[in-house]
């Protein structure tokens, strides 16, 4: 929760760095930060879905207004809906969630109850991913036969699911690797905040498929 820097952080007068969210809007000169593109990431994402010919779409996400990374990915959402001249329709395609599979399972649940005709389902979380799955199965649905299902991160626990977990995968030891030379950098030679993006992939496997397939 962002707002934590805000209130606490400024106790802090060493070098530290924030990984795998972004810290260039939060203002501290000693707190860098190295993470993907979560806009960019996500607009990947339902692009994709898009291109397959999904046009009802459901989303598993967090709390918007408290998790910096579900505002970020939501806003990718939003994006790539208005590339296609569509409106996201929050109430209806959207449910908040926990990042858990237990979460996910219970939010994949009130996702079809309101929107039984939903053809895919993007989570903005792996683990989301594998819950919704699993919650999709148990109410008689086929992936991706029924409703395709893309993630995002790319645990290592997506390719042994079956179906294989289509993500958009995160560089992890991309961001661990520069997380560490910038604090190393700033301990021993000092100067202000850093702020860096890493390149993510978009994997394309067997839970999602084309709508006309």
């Amino acid at each position: 929760n962002p707002q934590h820097y805000d209130t606490n952080f400024e106790k802090l007068d060493v070098p530290c760095v924030l990984v795998s969210n972004r810290a260039n809007d939060i203002g501290f000169q000693n707190l860098s930060s190295v993470a993907t593109d979560d806009i960019e990431g996500a607009c990947a994402a339902v692009e994709q879905l898009f291109l397959a010919g999904h046009e009802k779409i459901g989303v598993l996400g967090g709390k918007i207004g408290i998790s910096r990374t579900s505002n970020q990915r939501f806003k990718g959402i939003v994006k790539s809906f208005e590339n296609h001249g569509k409106e996201f329709d929050v109430e209806r395609c959207y449910e908040t969630t926990r990042f858990s599979f237990s979460g996910a399972y219970d939010g994949t649940k009130r996702l079809l109850d309101k929107y039984p005709d939903l053809t895919a389902v993007f989570a903005m979380s792996d683990v989301m991913a594998i819950g919704a799955m699993r919650a999709l199965h148990n109410n008689g649905l086929r992936v991706p036969k029924d409703v395709s299902v893309m993630g995002f991160d790319g645990l290592t626990l997506g390719s042994y699911m079956v179906p294989q977990l289509s993500t958009v995968i995160q560089s992890a030891q991309s961001m661990a690797q520069r997380s560490v030379e910038i604090l190393i950098d700033r301990i021993e030679n000092g100067g202000g905040a850093c702020h860096e993006s890493v390149t993510y992939s978009l994997h394309q496997c067997e839970s999602t498929r084309r709508i006309d397939d």
